[in-house]
């Protein structure tokens, strides 16, 4: 029989909905959760309360919502499940670091935690995460490593591996990780979801367990930014307690909010960028600067030489004595507690001498200055969140080496006092996510999780590895599916809307076949959607996009498609296509093929035949 909870969206407005209309209840939620989590192969989670405590407190979340005209006003997050990173404590479980002989059960809750439990959150878990937060890959923990929710072969990123993946897989509706160099940025762009690194200070770091304490930050996963900003307007309380917590500076006369249109947005001088080879990275980035350009905002080209200058301080300069010292007060970083590749990148800690350390202080404080007048110039910085991926076999060959490339574009913005969120922005030819960031300076937070939504309402992807809608409440243009056809995507299959060669008797209609997929009939798009003629040597195949004013729509079908099989066919999808939610003509959000604009402006526009098939005779000679 089934489950009809397994349709349910992880999303605080999904979830509010839910409860508000009866749909499902709190304990309901929490039991999904649990069944979700129990159901999940990968080691996401090293510790969870058990099913009758969280069922306890779900009961008394569920009394709380009864009792109240207005709940969300007096616990805006009452009923949401979450999950934390196993360095920051929650009381009533163990924090490791994902470090053995580290275990300790914290009396108190961190900070951060505390205040999400007031406000109505309910934990079900501690994940998994690289060792002592000490990498950006998610393979460095003694518990097992994590893989990408997409493929297996490849990695998830880390060191917030665990709390990336809970979200990107659908089993809470936010997670807290931290943030140091990239680990709350790096498994967001791995799992096609939001990892918003808030100002240093913003979130109290009391109850952490430390790995460089003058740049850690707390740091927020969830699949929409509108949930990241609402935790964040949770979580940002200044802790007297804490020596790196800050207050938010006076807001009085302040600028208003940015908005896409006008924004300047700074973009690498050309040449600055080394995806170390990977094209298809190379190709998504140039269609995210176009996408941005699209959203209203004024490019502004800014060199970024500083910014990757101070990047290299953070593992090749004195911060490692820093590091060093940090996980000294917890463990000898020499220990055979720790992972061999833990050891060897603490292994030079000791040799940084004072000297050095003021030498790297004063440097870094002019590349300060040099970022200062970069943003002075610019509004945001759009960067590659990441320049590549590795599979697992590949970091295990060179584990140092590759995490170092992978922080190439992230290791600079805490040492720079920057803020950051990362975004979906397509997929590679192999069906791995790809996460553009967008930076600011410090107390930008709430400006730049603005701009992340206005990029996800407009762009209309799925997210998370099951591609779900974007909810109806953050959508710009039309809801999501209705719930009849959100248990369908989630459970029994994608409808999948198709427009050229994989139509029914076309010639790539046998891949949909083989992956098990099922011709269900033909559909139109509603209006505002473009065909254009796509050329790869021999093969001409259609690409479809949006555009304001296109009439009359355009015919296509749709297949019912194995959700379990959709990384499989992602893989064989190559840019400038991918798959995105399309409005049909009676108002339905189905997933589909795609393009992106700019790739298509020079091909020929054939929107006017309204479909593939009308358009097949103009070919023959």
């Amino acid at each position: 029989m089934k489950n009809p909870l397994e349709s349910v969206i992880f999303t605080l407005s999904d979830l509010r909905e839910g409860y508000g209309q009866g749909a499902f209840t709190i304990p309901d939620i929490i039991q999904e959760a649990w069944r979700r989590a129990e159901n999940t192969a990968q080691p996401v989670f090293l510790h969870r309360p058990g099913l009758a405590e969280m069922l306890h407190e779900a009961e008394r979340c569920q009394a709380l919502l009864q009792s109240s005209p207005d709940p969300w006003r007096e616990w805006p997050l009452l009923g949401m499940p979450f999950a934390v990173k196993d360095n920051i404590d929650v009381s009533g479980m163990p924090t490791t670091a994902a470090c053995p002989a580290l275990l300790y059960r914290p009396p108190d809750s961190a900070v951060c935690v505390d205040l999400l439990l007031r406000a109505g959150a309910i934990c079900v878990g501690k994940t998994n995460m690289d060792q002592l937060a000490t990498g950006l890959v998610g393979v460095r923990s003694p518990y097992g490593a994590c893989h990408n929710a997409f493929d297996s072969r490849f990695i998830s990123g880390g060191s917030s591996s665990g709390s990336g993946l809970a979200v990107a897989l659908g089993l809470c509706a936010f997670s807290l990780g931290t943030d140091t160099a990239g680990s709350g940025r790096v498994p967001a762009s791995l799992g096609n979801i939001v990892g918003l690194k808030p100002t240093r200070g913003r979130i109290s770091t009391r109850g952490l367990i430390p790995a460089c304490p003058s740049l850690d930050c707390i740091s927020v996963f969830s699949l929409v930014a509108e949930d990241a900003a609402t935790v964040l307007a949770i979580t940002s309380r200044y802790d007297e307690e804490n020596p790196w917590s800050r207050a938010l500076p006076d807001s009085e006369g302040s600028a208003p909010p940015w908005r896409w249109p006008g924004l300047r947005l700074g973009l690498p001088l050309a040449g600055q960028l080394d995806f170390a080879g990977n094209e298809n990275y190379a190709v998504l980035f140039a269609a995210a600067k176009e996408y941005g350009k699209g959203l209203g905002a004024e490019e502004a080209p800014q060199d970024i030489e500083p910014l990757l200058e101070a990047a290299r301080l953070l593992y090749q300069g004195p911060w490692l004595a820093e590091r060093y010292a940090a996980i000294a007060g917890k463990i000898p970083p020499d220990s055979p507690e720790l992972l061999p590749v833990i050891r060897r990148v603490l292994a030079d800690g000791p040799k940084h001498s004072a000297i050095e350390v003021f030498q790297g202080m004063q440097k870094l404080q002019a590349l300060r200055r040099s970022a200062e007048k970069l943003f002075a110039a610019c509004d945001v910085l759009l960067l590659p969140t990441i320049p590549t991926v590795f599979t697992l076999e590949q970091i295990a060959e060179r584990p140092v080496e590759n995490n170092t490339i992978l922080g190439r574009f992230t290791n600079f913005v805490n040492l720079l006092d920057l803020s950051a969120i990362t975004v979906p922005a397509g997929f590679d030819a192999q069906g791995i996510p790809f996460g553009v960031t967008l930076l600011a300076p410090a107390f930008r937070d709430e400006d730049l999780l603005g701009l992340a939504q206005g990029w996800q309402e407009q762009r209309g992807y799925g997210v998370g590895a099951g591609l779900w809608a974007l909810p109806m409440d953050v959508r710009l243009d039309s809801g999501p599916p209705p719930a009849s056809n959100l248990g369908d995507t989630v459970s029994d299959g994608i409808p999948l809307l198709v427009f050229g060669l994989h139509l029914k008797g076309q010639p790539l209609a046998h891949e949909l076949e083989d992956l098990g997929a099922a011709w269900q009939g033909e559909a139109r798009t509603a209006e505002g959607y473009a065909m254009h003629l796509l050329e790869r040597g021999e093969k001409k195949l259609p690409a479809v996009f949006r555009r304001h004013g296109a009439k009359g729509g355009l015919a296509g079908e749709i297949w019912r498609f194995p959700s379990r099989r959709l990384g499989d066919f992602l893989r064989g999808i190559k840019p400038p296509l991918g798959l995105g939610w399309i409005e049909c003509e009676d108002g339905r959000q189905v997933l589909g093929f795609l393009a992106e604009p700019e790739a298509c402006r020079e091909c020929r526009d054939i929107t006017a035949y309204g479909g593939w098939r009308s358009f097949l005779p103009s070919l023959l000679p």
